[in-house]
C-alpha cells in the first residue's frame, strides 16, 4: 500500500485497502485485500507472499508473483502452477533475464 502511495508520483496508482472506513470497493480500480472473491469487478488478480486464489470465477487473468530466490516461495509457486495445470487452467511462466527483461519460459 505505502509503495503504491509514494513510489513516484508519475507512477502513482489509484488504489484502496479493503476494510478501509467509507470505502466502496466496487469503486476501486486497484483493491488491496486478503478476503475471496471479487469485490470491484476486477479482470486481473495479483497474488503475492504465497496467497491463495481460491475462486477465478470472473477474472481474466491471475498473476502468481514470488521471488524465484527464496526456496519456499519457489516451492509454494510450483505447487500452485501443478494445481492450475491439473484444473485445466491456461498458465505460463515469466522469469526476468540477468539483463533486467522479463523472458517466457514455459
Amino acid at each position: 500500500d505505502a509503495a503504491l502511495w509514494t513510489w513516484r508520483d508519475e507512477s502513482f496508482l489509484p488504489h484502496a485497502r479493503q476494510g478501509a472506513a467509507g470505502l466502496d470497493p466496487a469503486r476501486q480500480p486497484i483493491l488491496l485485500t486478503e478476503a475471496p472473491g471479487n469485490p470491484n469487478g476486477a479482470q486481473a488478480l495479483f497474488l503475492i507472499d504465497g496467497a491463495e486464489p481460491g475462486s477465478l470465477d470472473g477474472y481474466e487473468r491471475a498473476c502468481v508473483v514470488f521471488d524465484g530466490r527464496d526456496e519456499a516461495a519457489l516451492d509454494k509457486a510450483r505447487s500452485q502452477w501443478k494445481q492450475a495445470k491439473a484444473a485445466g487452467v491456461a498458465a505460463s511462466y515469466w522469469r526476468e533475464s540477468a539483463a533486467g527483461k522479463w523472458e517466457k519460459q514455459a
